[in-house]
């Protein structure tokens, strides 16, 4: 009877310890669980902040070019801007630039300043024109005077070939007033070429010259 009552008591020991020892291993198997969903939310954040990193790289990389492109593209407009100043888009008359020649004239003191424009330059005019005084014929050479009144020049086209407008500057001056006006000229943001100077010297207005330049502007045209 007594080595019974051991040997129950001894199997009732050895189940307790086994329910510790079983609860033991569920904990033990419940921490790796766990340890393994950490580390496998842990590779996937990595992986995603890799991922969202590449992006980042990326959106810099454009971003980068995109100012790159914007700068470029202001880069051209300022470019397009200065070039139009010199030379306007589809410009039918040259009054812009003949009113600015007759500021620098009353500048310089010049004397008797006028303007003829020529006829090639008039021809073909499909645009409006507001003129301040209308020009005249010039009897002997046929050709179209421009006074020094105000002119407004209206006009919308787009810029495809490079097209001259001549006209001729006349004033009576001095060489001193001459070679002026010459470095004004040169000074102007409008591109203007001086194809020939005339200097005749007459008696009844000495000491000045009888000077006639003859001038070319320049327009886009889509002629």
């Amino acid at each position: 009877m007594f080595d019974t009552n051991i040997s129950l008591k001894l199997e009732i020991k050895d189940k307790k310890q086994f329910i510790k020892n079983t609860l033991l291993v569920i904990v033990l198997l419940g921490l790796v669980a766990i340890c393994l969903w950490q580390t496998t939310t842990s590779i996937g954040l990595k992986k995603t902040l890799v991922e969202k990193k590449v992006e980042l790289a990326r959106a810099q990389k454009t971003s980068k070019h995109l100012k790159k492109l914007e700068r470029q593209a202001q880069d051209l407009t300022e470019k397009e801007a200065a070039i139009l100043k010199q030379v306007p888009l589809d410009e039918k008359h040259p009054f812009s630039l003949i009113k600015t020649l007759t500021t620098i004239a009353d500048t310089l003191g010049l004397q008797k300043a006028g303007f003829r424009v020529k006829e090639e330059s008039l021809a073909e005019n499909t645009f409006g024109i507001e003129t301040q005084g209308a020009p005249m014929a010039d009897e002997e050479t046929g050709d179209t005077m421009v006074s020094q009144e105000t002119q407004t020049v209206s006009y919308q086209a787009t810029a495809q070939t490079l097209k001259p407008l001549r006209f001729e500057m006349t004033f009576n001056g001095t060489y001193a007033q001459l070679l002026a006006l010459l470095q004004k000229i040169h000074t102007l943001e409008r591109m203007i070429t001086i194809e020939h100077i005339a200097i005749e010297r007459k008696k009844e207005i000495v000491p000045l010259q009888a000077i006639v330049l003859h001038l070319t502007a320049y327009t886009f045209s889509n002629e």
